[in-house]
C-alpha cells in the first residue's frame, strides 16, 4: 500500500512539473502571495554624495547616499 502512494505522489508530481502548473502556482505565488523570505539589501559602501565618481568605479558594489534613501 505505501509502495502504491508513493507512486501516486510520484506520478502527480511528474505531472503538475511537465504541465507547467507548478511553474504557474510559483509564479502566482510569488507575485499576489505574501512573501516569507526577506529581501536583504547590501552595498559594501555608502558614500557620500559628491563622491559620485568612485561610486561608479565598481557599479552595485558602492551607491551614493542619496541613491540609498
Amino acid at each position: 500500500m505505501a509502495g502504491l502512494r508513493r507512486l501516486l505522489k510520484f506520478i502527480i508530481a511528474v505531472f503538475f512539473y511537465y504541465s507547467g502548473l507548478l511553474a504557474l502556482c510559483a509564479f502566482f505565488k510569488n507575485r499576489y502571495g505574501e512573501s516569507t523570505n526577506p529581501k536583504i539589501l547590501m552595498y559594501h559602501r555608502i558614500l557620500d554624495d559628491n563622491r559620485k565618481d568612485q561610486a561608479e568605479i565598481q557599479p552595485g558594489m558602492c551607491t551614493t547616499r542619496s541613491v540609498f534613501d
